[in-house]
């Protein structure tokens, strides 16, 4: 099973070391717009929140969090939380090491891993929080035009190559699993250059 993503908004660079050694993946949101941009993305399973930023925002992030995912548990790292955040939330003292922070945010975790998400909800999971990453990675500009094109295509891409190596290089069984035509799916080889090297 894969971590859980944790939107980590904290502008602290121990703490960001602290939760990539617990092994949690990380949706990073130094600001608020940031904060408020991966909430509305609907990617992350749980958000951690730093009192720092908190005592400045705390009420703007409480709003963004009561608007797009109340019900997304949260962890206040350090003081306490103003009123309006969620019910959901947990609090520690600021963590000093890796074991108990992986300790809190998987108690303020308990409560939503009772019911797992279907394999289409973890794949579209997986597409967003990518996508997330890749637009955070412009930001503040845009990624170039024919977006949707090129994510298609890379898509695409490492579908059909994953497909074939599952299948050693069966074009008739990497058909089938694709639910595509054999000829469509050798033009579709041709296309998109994938080699036999990368396939097999």
């Amino acid at each position: 099973m894969s971590p859980p993503v944790i939107v980590l908004a904290s502008s602290d660079r121990e703490v960001l070391r602290l939760f990539d050694e617990a092994g949690f993946a990380l949706l990073f949101a130094p600001t608020v717009e940031a904060f408020r941009h991966v909430l509305d993305s609907g990617a992350g399973d749980a958000a951690a929140i730093d009192s720092a930023m908190l005592s400045s925002a705390g009420a703007s992030m409480a709003e963004a969090m009561a608007a797009s995912r109340p019900e997304m548990p949260l962890v206040v790292l350090g003081g306490a939380a103003p009123t309006g955040l969620p019910v959901r939330a947990s609090h520690v003292a600021r963590p000093r090491n890796r074991d108990s922070l992986l300790a809190t945010v998987e108690r303020a975790l308990a409560g939503t891993q009772a019911s797992q998400p279907s394999e289409r909800d973890s794949l579209s999971r997986a597409v967003e929080t990518h996508l997330v990453r890749y637009f955070e990675a412009h930001a503040p500009g845009l990624p170039g035009p024919g977006l949707h094109r090129r994510v298609l295509r890379e898509v695409e891409r490492s579908l059909i190559a994953l497909a074939l190596r599952a299948t050693r290089g069966n074009q008739l069984q990497a058909a089938a699993l694709l639910g595509l035509n054999r000829n469509t799916l050798r033009k579709k080889i041709r296309d998109l250059d994938i080699s036999a090297e990368r396939s097999i």
